[in-house]
């Protein structure tokens, strides 16, 4: 089956929304709770985490299955500043880290192209929204390989600017 036909019958399964935590708070505790079932119940990850100091900030994405309505993954897009030296005149210069992070999707969507789905269409929001060059992600260990197929690799440059936590990983977007 073609590529456009593949995503066109994703498209009747499933209905991808984004949205801020202002904009729609009970949205906002389907993807929270989401994120604890598979974020802290399922990895292991701490529960006072969920949710953090970039909620209101960030821009939320959820898929839902079009049948149920259910949320069956999420993720999320944060912004984070930071200075950056400029390696011909040594002045620090102003820039934005665009940040993809708490990505969790239901065990019995993983395989599926769920994450696959969702994840382009942050990039695609990112490329064409936010203009931004510098782009990473924080991922579980577990999702390494998923990561780098979407054009990810391990860095440390970014991590002075984002926490990241035992069993994650920073990846850059290259």
């Amino acid at each position: 089956m073609p590529k456009s036909d593949t995503y066109a019958q994703f498209l009747r399964q499933f209905h991808i929304e984004r949205f801020h935590k202002s904009d729609d708070l009970r949205l906002f505790h389907e993807a929270l709770a989401l994120r604890i079932r598979v974020l802290v119940e399922q990895e292991g990850f701490p529960l006072d985490e969920e949710p953090d100091n970039h909620e209101e900030q960030a821009i939320h994405w959820v898929v839902r299955e079009a049948e149920t309505y259910a949320v069956v993954a999420t993720a999320r897009i944060v912004q984070l500043p930071f200075e950056k030296e400029d390696e011909k005149t040594g002045e620090m210069t102003a820039h934005t880290l665009t940040l993809i992070d708490k990505l969790a999707v239901l065990p019995e969507q993983r395989g599926s192209g769920t994450g696959r789905f969702l994840m382009v269409a942050l990039l695609s929001h990112i490329r064409e929204s936010l203009d931004s060059t510098h782009i990473a992600a924080i991922a579980h260990t577990k999702s390494i390989t998923f990561f780098e197929n979407l054009g990810f690799m391990s860095s440390k440059r970014y991590t002075p600017f984002t926490t990241v936590k035992e069993g994650a990983l920073l990846m850059e977007r290259i």
